[in-house]
């Protein structure tokens, strides 16, 4: 257990930028997911669409679709801050 974290108000920005850049729609949301967030800072979240948006459950379903726009925002990502 900890205490909430903000994530990276920057890291966010380049997120989106990166996203917008890739032509993959977004939408920006709270989390109540703490996750390695909560200990690695600065941090920001890139979450992958779930079918009835259900996750961390048996049932849950990610289009293939939405997984490869997921992973084109983590790799542009990476890219963006590897320079």
């Amino acid at each position: 257990r900890g205490d909430p974290v903000m994530l990276s108000a920057e890291l966010v920005e380049t997120v989106v930028e990166v996203a917008t850049a890739l032509n993959v729609p977004f939408t920006l949301m709270d989390s109540g997911a703490g996750h390695d967030a909560m200990f690695l800072s600065p941090s920001a979240m890139v979450f992958v669409a779930t079918k009835d948006g259900i996750s961390h459950n048996k049932a849950e379903f990610s289009d293939p679709v939405d997984i490869e726009a997921g992973l084109k925002v983590m790799t542009g990502l990476a890219h963006r801050l590897a320079l």
